[in-house]
């Protein structure tokens, strides 16, 4: 690419082309000096660059050659293309501008980092939180290039400028100048620390997802300020050619290549074809934008609207980047295949159904809980879905979903909950394939909510360098609330099948009116056990009386082996409840989670509470990207010969309530063959029988002194009162 910004002085007494300018600014070149030794890091060097541009108090300006990129074929730009045939440059610049103020075209497409919700005010002056880290000053003028608080993914999200978008909003809402003021600084710094894509030590600004991300964002708020006074003539030329010069440089790098990435580069893309037709390759960029999302669409997306990463973080993303332009080409009249559409409304289904009691998503792989609702609503409204506005409203609004839990087969995800209000109970499984992407060595494991509350968690990601410590160890099975053996984790990293649905072990998914049944299976074997299996059943009594979950981990394979149970909660307090010492409760004003092993496996299960361990690491979660911090996770050891069942009872109540007691039937077989579930519960006032054939077989048998046929029977003795079936039911093959 050859730049075509002149740099100049603001005394106008000396013009120096970007071309010869390059060299200085990038620390090489005549007239250096000291810069080039500065520039031997990169952090250095960017601090090199920004100073020179501040020294030489540098400024920019467009090149009339910005004409000859624009398709003055077009009617619309009949007086501009006059103006420019005569040599009046000035005054098709004019044009130029009031063709753009006069045209009608729907903008305000590009969304701020939902986890950026940053204060206008703390914009002007620098100062930035991107992911929901702390604020950091980037410096006057800022350094683009620097990497901030040691984490390169701010540099990243710094260069994507979506933090102009809420200049643009403020902007909107109030009409400071101000905040046009410091949109139009920010863009001419910019442009001028980044005169072309061959600047080596412009690291973070030419990586194509950034590109792809600000031309997507400078297509919208060059829309949103073009009326603004403080947005000159000349600073509108100037931004159209950078967006002109960088979509340019991004469009030979779209197509269909199989992941998230590529969407956003498309969307990119797409956002400058269908906003600006009056480049002459707009219809070319068109195209190609969309044929590549269709493509990526039919690669990206499992037929349960569920994206390839199987991670809800990069979900989201990638839904806002494939919704995007299905939106902008609609309002904007440029047709789409009617499978996109069609897609695009399963993600949001996908994203919908997930949701938790609190309105966020779950955090499986590598992702951190955030709140859904916005692309929701849009998605809802567009498609006209009364299913969304029921569960975005908690039953206030819309019609209800036919039922409240669901399954995601090809992602392997599985939701088992009582009600869509916001004091429901909830619990999501993941039990899919690794992911192409994002990936955590966590299958089986699982997040709940008790009473709207979310009380286990999975533990997120906190930072996308998984080289730091308590970064890395939130990938691993050790964090997650599953199971290890012998000390050690999953390994589907090493299992490219495992990775993808087609090579994902099946799952069974009973779901009737009182009770959910989920039953799957980890077959990749453990780092120290390759011959290991783990087998997860979860079985969900419903109900206003007294619902629990009913929790069978099955351990498959040879010889004596420590198996460690592993359960991350929120943080919070945690105590141990009941007689046997197994038993613990959370203990807060809101919803609570009593887990509870049988009292008889006192003697031979080993509990602890490891919280904000570094040696071993244990019990730590990232709620927030870019912050970690310590939560209690109950571990349970158990020393064992394979095969062997672990069991619990996981019992939701709000505010102050009593854990049951959880006992083994004396007349149950406990056989290490006997791959069942049976145990008595007492909840003072209620009593039930629990009994559970995971070889899902239908037999006539006696359970808690009454004759059933089922392979999942509870039978509920209330005080004072006979014993009666609450559930007797089989598995219809």
């Amino acid at each position: 690419m050859t730049p075509t910004f002149t740099l100049t002085r603001r005394t106008g007494t000396l013009g120096l082309m970007a071309r010869w300018m390059l060299p200085v600014l990038c620390g090489a070149g005549p007239l250096v000096g000291s810069i080039a030794s500065a520039a031997e890091t990169t952090e250095t060097a960017a601090a090199a660059i920004a100073q020179a541009a501040t020294s030489t108090a540098a400024t920019v300006t467009w090149s009339p050659s910005l004409f000859d990129h624009l398709d003055l074929a077009n009617p619309a730009l009949a007086r501009v293309a006059a103006l420019v045939k005569a040599g009046q440059f000035g005054a098709a610049r004019e044009a130029l501008c009031e063709h753009f103020r006069s045209r009608r075209v729907r903008s305000g497409f590009w969304p701020s980092d939902p986890r950026s919700a940053q204060n206008p005010d703390d914009i002007l002056n620098h100062v930035f939180s991107f992911y929901g880290s702390p604020k950091f000053d980037a410096g006057h003028p800022i350094r683009w290039n620097d990497t901030f608080l040691n984490d390169s993914e701010l540099t990243y999200a710094l260069n994507r400028h979506q933090h102009l978008t809420i200049l643009a909003s403020a902007y909107g809402r109030t009409h400071d100048p101000r905040y046009a003021r410091g949109f139009v600084e920010q863009l001419r710094d910019w442009i001028a620390q980044h005169p072309s894509t061959d600047n080596v030590q412009s690291w973070a600004a030419w990586r194509d997802l950034e590109t792809a991300t600000r031309i997507g964002v400078w297509s919208d708020v060059f829309l949103e300020f073009i009326r603004a006074p403080e947005f000159a003539a000349d600073d509108q030329l100037l931004m159209l050619q950078s967006l002109y010069e960088q979509t340019k440089w991004l469009a030979p790098q779209v197509g269909p290549r199989q992941g998230d990435w590529s969407v956003a580069l498309a969307t990119g893309l797409a956002t400058v074809g269908v906003l600006f037709p009056e480049f002459k390759e707009s219809g070319e960029w068109r195209r190609q934008a969309y044929a590549s999302l269709v493509g990526d669409l039919q690669e990206e997306v499992y037929p349960d609207g569920s994206q390839a990463a199987l991670s809800p973080t990069h979900h989201n993303a990638t839904l806002t980047s494939f919704w995007l332009p299905l939106k902008l080409a609609i309002e904007n009249g440029v047709p789409v295949p009617a499978v996109y559409s069609k897609t695009i409304e399963s993600m949001a289904a996908y994203e919908a159904y997930l949701r938790r009691p609190d309105g966020r998503y779950p955090a499986f792989n590598a992702s951190e809980p955030q709140d859904c609702q916005p692309i929701l609503v849009a998605a809802g409204a567009f498609f006209k879905r009364a299913d969304f506005a029921y569960i975005l409203s908690r039953g206030q609004i819309g019609a209800a979903p036919t039922s409240t839990s669901c399954a995601f087969r090809p992602s392997g995800v599985f939701i088992l909950r009582d009600n869509w209000s916001a004091q429901g109970n909830y619990l999501a499984l993941d039990a899919g394939p690794y992911g192409t992407s994002s990936q955590h060595e966590d299958k089986l494991g699982l997040e709940l909510a008790a009473y709207g509350r979310t009380v286990l968690v999975d533990p997120g990601r906190y930072l996308l360098d998984v080289g730091q410590p308590l970064a890395q160890y939130l990938t691993t099975t050790q964090a997650h609330n599953t199971l290890t053996v012998d000390g050690s984790g999953q390994r589907r990293a090493q299992f490219a099948a495992s990775w993808v649905p087609s090579g994902n072990s099946p799952n069974t998914w009973i779901s009737r009116g009182g009770f959910d049944y989920f039953a799957g299976s980890y077959v990749e074997g453990y780092e120290n056990t390759p011959d290991a299996k783990h087998l997860r059943r979860v079985f969900f009594v419903k109900g206003k009386q007294r619902p629990y979950w009913v929790i069978s981990d099955r351990v498959v394979g040879t010889g004596a082996h420590q198996l460690t149970s592993r359960w991350q909660f929120a943080p919070g307090e945690l105590e141990r409840a009941g007689q046997s010492g197994l038993t613990f409760a959370t203990k807060s004003a809101g919803g609570n989670l009593a887990i509870c092993p049988p009292a008889e496996l006192a003697r031979s299960w080993v509990a602890k509470v490891p919280t904000g361990s570094r040696d071993p690491m244990g019990g730590w979660v990232s709620l927030t990207y870019g912050k970690v911090e310590p939560a209690p996770q109950l571990c349970y050891d158990v020393q064992t010969s394979l095969p062997a069942s672990l069991e619990y009872v996981l019992v939701p109540f709000a505010g102050e309530a009593k854990a049951p007691a959880v006992h083994i039937p004396q007349s149950a077989s406990r056989k290490p063959q006997a791959d069942v579930t049976s145990l008595d519960l007492d909840f003072g006032e209620i009593h039930d029988t629990v009994f559970l054939a995971h070889d899902l077989k239908n037999v006539e048998r006696e359970v808690g002194g009454l004759r059933t046929k089922g392979c999942f029977v509870v039978i509920r003795t209330m005080k004072g009162s006979q014993p009666a079936v609450l559930i007797d039911a089989g598995f219809e093959r």
